[in-house]
């Protein structure tokens, strides 16, 4: 049997055979809070009757006791798992039950309430974990944006290294004639357009010459470095703005019935319209922003290269120099997610933990403790200040660079700042950490905040490795060619069949689970990544049985 309830804050699935237990969580304490909920009085009606889990109204939470008769609790939620049912379950429960209910826990059950069950205690509950879904459901939002701009990001620098190539050719080119179509060539692969054509502005005619095209019609292409005329191109000369046309909006323009879409980019000089760049496709689909953003630039280095030799050295450094940021922007990206993605995989061992410090204090009267509680307390506070150390770590994620230039910097300076900052989480494992820098400045050429990020990486990870009253110890040598930096610690070390693989992102070379908590620290294979933007090498120096040590060298200046 199943009763429905008004609709408002949200949906909660109760499954209850007490009448009186029924009546005070659904009547009487969610009710009155506008939260609908759907009633069953045994574990198999709801099997049953998936269509309210399965639905497009699926519950947010499922309350269920504990104590059902027929099908178990326990029962039913390996039923639930098995039919893909993924919603938190609340479980109620007696006193002396905390047994089962750690068997729930590991079952996937989040929260508890037990017998006699109060109104408070029932919304507390609830809205806790609504509000635990509510962050999760926002961290899974910053996430897949943080992917999505990865994904244009990289999209955009394979296009840098495409005009990169490509101007690295034009360089070797003895036959100035070749480049226009080549050009368009490059065009039709920045855009994903159907075909493409270039116009020039010959000044000694005070007209434009089609100086290239690629797939356009035979009439068209007859007239390739000859005048040319069309209605597009007029009215781009006029305006001297980018026209980006599609659809029926075409239909007012003469001769272009073969095509579906249109972006015509002019190039200015000295205020006069010199060139056009048109690139077209067959469908209707319009040019987005970044595709005319790749046609500008395009556009932009025909001319250069056609028309002006002596001022190509001058946009090569330019495009050098975008690249460049293009590849540190992926890598800051990569960093905020791979931040978020550590901060998710460290929060569940501490909660765990503290679900299991909890168990202990209900065995005992309420509140009298015993030395046994009294140190189960001092565990907990010791778990929710490493959850506190999690949450400003990921805080710090999120600030902005501001330093948008390669930068000059001495790196005894960062190491000293880091191992500060993780002095009381290296104490708290009884590890000590030992500084072997050099008396001079050890001055390399870099975004600090990334170089920062790769020593709180490394110096994690030792923590989380090294054995109680161990050391750690980061070394820093500085030559004439490169800077390299060691951080060694006294862990078990790596196989050496496996060394390759500790760079990997989901290598699993050191297991699921650390001796300890480390701090929030990038993973080793955004440590490589990083490194290897700026040229550097990164190795494994030591290997099983001699503890583990990884070091790093980057090129001076």
């Amino acid at each position: 049997m199943i009763n429905h309830m008004n609709d408002n804050t949200g949906r909660i699935l109760l499954i209850e055979n007490d009448p009186q237990i029924r009546n005070l969580i659904a009547e009487q304490a969610l009710k009155p809070l506008g939260y609908q909920v759907d009633v069953f009085e045994s574990g198999a009606s709801v099997v049953e009757d998936l269509a309210p889990i399965l639905g497009d109204t699926a519950p947010d939470i499922i309350i269920t006791d504990l104590n059902l008769p027929g099908l178990s609790c326990k029962d039913l939620m390996v039923a639930l798992a098995s039919c893909g049912v993924k919603v938190p379950i609340v479980v109620i429960a007696n006193k002396g039950q905390e047994a089962d209910i750690l068997q729930t826990f590991r079952l996937g059950a989040v929260d508890y309430l037990f017998c006699p069950i109060r109104e408070t205690e029932v919304i507390a509950v609830i809205e806790n974990v609504l509000n635990k879904l509510q962050v999760q459901s926002e961290l899974e939002v910053i996430s897949n944006k943080l992917s999505q701009t990865t994904s244009a990001m990289e999209r955009q620098n394979a296009d840098f290294n495409e005009i990169f190539s490509f101007i690295k050719q034009a360089c070797s080119t003895t036959d100035v004639r070749l480049l226009p179509e080549k050009i368009c060539s490059l065009a039709i692969k920045l855009t994903d357009a159907d075909s493409t054509w270039l116009l020039t502005l010959d000044a000694n005619q005070a007209m434009f010459i089609l100086r290239a095209c690629q797939n356009v019609p035979e009439a068209m292409q007859s007239r390739l470095n000859l005048p040319y005329e069309d209605d597009l191109s007029s009215l781009t000369i006029v305006s001297g703005q980018v026209l980006s046309i599609h659809g029926d909006e075409l239909a007012r323009f003469s001769g272009f019935d073969w095509i579906g879409a249109a972006l015509t980019v002019p190039v200015i000089h000295n205020g006069e319209v010199c060139a056009l760049f048109t690139a077209a496709r067959n469908t209707p689909q319009p040019f987005v922003a970044s595709q005319q953003a790749m046609l500008e630039l395009t556009a932009d280095y025909a001319w250069i290269l056609l028309g002006n030799s002596g001022r190509f050295h001058q946009m090569e450094q330019s495009l050098v120099s975008l690249k460049q940021a293009n590849i540190h922007a992926i890598l800051e990206s990569n960093l905020k997610y791979d931040l978020l993605r550590q901060a998710s995989l460290e929060l569940r061992s501490p909660l765990k933990i503290l679900m299991e410090k909890a168990n202990t204090l209900l065995d005992e009267p309420e509140y009298k403790l015993s030395r046994g509680q009294s140190t189960a307390l001092n565990d907990i506070q010791e778990e929710l200040e490493i959850l506190m150390d999690i949450s400003d770590s990921m805080l710090v994620s999120r600030q902005k660079e501001t330093v948008q230039v390669l930068v000059d910097f001495d790196l005894n300076d960062v190491v000293l700042s880091v191992v500060n900052r993780f002095r009381p989480i290296a104490q708290m494992g009884r590890i000590m950490v030992n500084l072997d820098l050099p008396s001079q400045p050890s001055i390399i050429k870099a975004y600090p905040v990334q170089i920062t990020k790769v020593i709180e990486g490394l110096l994690s990870n030792a923590l989380k490795y090294s054995p109680a009253n161990g050391e750690v110890t980061i070394h820093i040598n500085q030559n004439d060619r490169d800077t390299t930096l060691m951080v060694n610690d006294q862990g078990d070390g790596v196989d050496e069949n496996f060394a390759d693989r500790v760079f990997e992102i989901n290598s699993g070379i050191f297991g699921n689970t650390a001796r300890r908590f480390g701090g929030i620290g990038i993973s080793l294979a955004t440590v490589k990544e990083i490194i290897s933007a700026y040229e550097g090498q990164i190795w494994i120096d030591k290997l099983k049985d001699s503890g583990f040590t990884i070091a790093f060298s980057l090129p001076r200046g």
